[in-house]
């Protein structure tokens, strides 16, 4: 599992997480939780980033389509963002839009006292890379978690 710092954003990728062999939503995010409050900086309570998650899954889905998701959510105790970039080993329903299972998750965890809206802005412009051909393509194809990480952060140097 990879980690790094950039730009006032921290970078977590896990291209191999395991589903422990649960493709339903809820349990995939519950592990989750529980991997990513192990991994962040500032100890979070598993319970509290899956709540902040499914809150806001519940306002809609954050699967937009081609097997990716961008769940996000707001964190107490958090200094800075954080995306936590995973590929789960088995996909996983998730009500996305096009009906089709998750198997890319881009997780977006901001601090609680997100006044300006981070969280937003990181959204839009991920959201906008994945709707580019090849940007999925290398997403679903890349193995190495360093190779992942030079894409992420062109997509972010770029911008919108």
């Amino acid at each position: 599992m990879d980690q790094k710092d950039e730009q006032g954003l921290d970078i977590w990728i896990n291209l191999r997480f395991s589903t422990q062999k649960h493709t339903d939503k809820e349990t995939v995010l519950k592990n989750l939780s529980m991997w990513i409050s192990s991994q962040i900086r500032e100890k979070s309570d598993p319970q509290e980033l899956l709540s902040s998650i499914q809150e806001r899954e519940a306002l809609g889905t954050t699967g937009f389509g081609d097997g990716f998701a961008i769940p996000h959510g707001k964190v107490k105790n958090l200094k800075k963002p954080a995306l936590i970039v995973v590929r789960l080993e088995e996909a996983t329903q998730w009500d996305a839009l096009d009906d089709q299972k998750v198997d890319h998750l881009f997780i977006i965890l901001v601090p609680k006292e997100d006044t300006d809206n981070r969280h937003l802005s990181l959204l839009s412009t991920l959201a906008y890379h994945l709707m580019d051909d090849e940007i999925k393509k290398q997403v679903k194809t890349i193995q190495e978690e360093k190779e992942m990480r030079c894409l992420i952060e062109t997509i972010f140097e770029k911008g919108r």
